[in-house]
């Protein structure tokens, strides 16, 4: 009788030390384990106001303007402007005009709290300043001395020049449709000279008539 007591105590105590075992084996578990509550980032409301100002010197809103600040894109509305919402953060922002001509704006942009951009897409004529010829068989060779003290980021297109041939005829040198075509070399600095070979004998330039489109884009942010 005495021995079968002790073997129910030893069994006892066998399970036991398994369930103390099994005991530790969790606690070690629910140490390593991390709780942590969800990470809160404040948004904000960024408004984006987007003008271009054409040739004939009139500002317009630009609608169907594409805004994008980080991942997040907007259109501008019939009034160019356009509203995104943004986590707190710096971003690369991009603004291209609705007029695919014009290079897009790309700069980066710090928000921390509700903001407005307004950008401005301002073309203008740009009149040589000084116009030199070389005359060879067949063809001319133009220089164009320009300068502009226009703000923020400046951009030209293809000259548009108006020349009378060798044989007193007009010819009007240009690209594309109307009075600007695409927009593609940003100006590194003032003053600029543009040299262009034409296969045209000629006579003389109108400097009046002669222009190179400018783009220069403006920006600015408020709270």
């Amino acid at each position: 009788m005495r021995v079968r007591l002790l073997l129910l105590l030893a069994a006892a105590l066998a399970l036991l030390l398994v369930a103390f075992a099994a005991y530790q084996g969790r606690a070690e578990a629910f140490r390593g384990l991390s709780l942590r509550g969800p990470v809160l980032v404040s948004s904000h409301e960024v408004v984006v106001r987007v003008w271009v100002m054409e040739l004939n010197g009139v500002w317009r809103p630009d609608a169907g303007a594409l805004v994008a600040v980080g991942h997040q894109t907007a259109v501008t509305d019939e009034r160019g402007v356009a509203r995104l919402v943004i986590p707190s953060g710096s971003y690369s922002t991009y603004v291209k005009s609705s007029d695919n001509r014009l290079l897009p704006l790309t700069t980066s942009l710090k928000v921390d709290s509700n903001l407005t951009m307004n950008v401005w897409f301002e073309l203008t004529k740009l009149s040589p300043e000084n116009i030199k010829l070389s005359v060879s068989s067949g063809s001319t060779l133009i220089r164009l001395h320009l300068s502009s003290s226009g703000d923020g980021k400046s951009f030209i297109s293809y000259p548009h020049i108006s020349a009378l041939t060798s044989g007193g005829a007009p010819v009007t040198i240009s690209r594309g449709d109307g009075e600007y075509s695409y927009f593609f070399q940003q100006v590194p600095s003032w003053p600029l000279e543009i040299v262009l070979q034409v296969e045209e004998e000629l006579a003389s330039i109108d400097p009046q008539s002669s222009y190179v489109p400018l783009l220069s884009i403006r920006w600015e942010t408020s709270a």
